[in-house]
């Protein structure tokens, strides 16, 4: 679900420079301004300046468009950490964005004051999770309680004091 926000959310924001720039080409008033400034004199000529700079304009769209969510991650202050392999770690996850990684034997820490992502990795063998957020905590044994989580977590899962992790 997520994903398909960012994409969305990617696809409207090209959409609208796409709509900006064609509005700011389409004004009747900028045409012949850029006939005078580049000594164009025909119409002919008029339409290939254009098209070749909406040509240089689209190319700086896709290039846009492929740069900004990683730009957007940048901004919110994500650290990227792409195809690292983790054996018998203990991951650190706030404010992290791991992206195709594999983790075997560890156990993931989440402080719960920043977010975090995990995208297209593998995770294998024993996972534990380590938190000293009371309100984690609540969530994890009201889940527990539930039997919404799957054993062997359920049974792994620590609170620890905020003093354990400095």
């Amino acid at each position: 679900m997520k994903k398909n926000w960012e994409l969305q959310t990617n696809i409207y924001v090209v959409f609208i420079l796409i709509k900006e720039i064609w509005e700011a080409f389409s004004n009747k008033l900028l045409i012949p301004q850029i006939a005078k400034t580049f000594n164009i004199s025909t119409t002919g000529e008029i339409i290939e300046f254009i098209v070749e700079y909406f040509h240089i304009i689209l190319v700086g769209i896709l290039i846009i468009s492929v740069l900004l969510p990683a730009l957007i991650l940048k901004l919110r202050g994500f650290e990227e950490i792409i195809g690292v392999k983790f054996d018998k770690k203990t991951i650190k996850l706030d404010g992290k964005n791991f992206i195709e990684c594999n983790f075997t034997d560890c156990t993931f820490r989440w402080n719960g004051d920043r977010k975090f992502i995990i995208e297209n990795c593998h995770i294998n063998g024993y996972k534990g999770f380590e938190t000293p957020n009371s309100l984690i905590s609540g969530t994890v044994k009201t889940l527990r309680m539930l039997h919404l989580l799957d054993k062997e977590f359920a049974d792994s899962w620590k609170s620890k004091p905020k003093e354990y992790f400095n």
